[in-house]
């Protein structure tokens, strides 16, 4: 901000009013944002990769709504959960030791930046000032259409009774499928970042405890040899009566 502020200066002195207000107006990001901007800058090619992983899964999600592309679906959704969970890690680093705190919003917004062009144009930018959460359901594919194909040949023969009614249905089903691993994905990526926090938390109380045992067993022998110092100043006093 401070540099933003010197650069509106350096305009305004230069004549450049216009430009200098626009350069004003630019907004303060979010810690979360910050940091998802700042992985971006680190791993330039890890976004690029994020951003076609997400046109892949819209391709692969509008060919699964038609029947086919199974495998597609599951292996773009593989590839750009792996990419999320990479520069998720990248922009918990950026913040420090509360980054922790701020993982969920961060892998969230790259979430949604793989799927939008407007946010991926931004975050490629590095220039996201807030977070943002991914669409529900379907809610990322662009310009659908049902594909011809991709379904067994038994499918082919209730297609030829009624092939519309077929093509609906294949839809429909693909469709719920698709709504239900998005949603499993997105708790099954939950469940692992609370994994990892409880983790960094039990290995924590372990390393405390045993910091704890070690103190109570350094405090144990002070107070012993304090003891036998007592013992012989005892016996000592007694032998001069």
């Amino acid at each position: 901000m401070a540099a933003r502020d010197r650069s509106a200066e350096e305009l305004k002195s230069a004549g450049r009013a216009d430009e200098a207000a626009e350069v004003k107006k630019l907004r303060r990001p979010s810690i979360v944002a910050w940091a998802v901007n700042a992985a971006s800058r680190e791993r330039p090619e890890d976004v690029m990769a994020l951003r076609e992983a997400g046109r892949d899964l819209r391709r692969a999600q509008r060919k699964a709504l038609s029947g086919g592309g199974g495998e597609d679906l599951r292996r773009a959704t593989d590839d750009r959960r792996a990419l999320i969970q990479t520069l998720t890690e990248a922009g918990v680093d950026a913040i420090g030791a509360r980054g922790a705190a701020h993982r969920d919003a961060i892998a969230e917004t790259l979430d949604a930046a793989s799927v939008d062009d407007e946010l991926g144009e931004r975050l490629s930018a590095g220039i996201l000032e807030r977070e943002t959460r991914p669409m529900a359901g379907f809610g990322a594919i662009e310009g659908f259409e049902v594909l011809q194909g991709g379904g067994s040949d038994e499918d082919e023969g209730a297609a030829e009774e009624d092939p519309a009614e077929v093509r609906r249905g294949r839809a429909r089903e693909a469709r719920e499928a698709a709504q239900r691993a998005v949603a499993a994905e997105r708790v099954a990526d939950k469940a692992r970042r609370r994994a990892d926090e409880l983790r960094e938390k039990a290995t924590a109380a372990v390393t405390a405890a045993r910091e704890a045992e070690s103190d109570a067993k350094r405090l144990s022998d002070e107070a012993k040899t304090e003891r036998k110092r007592a013992d012989r100043a005892g016996k000592a006093a007694e032998s001069t009566r």
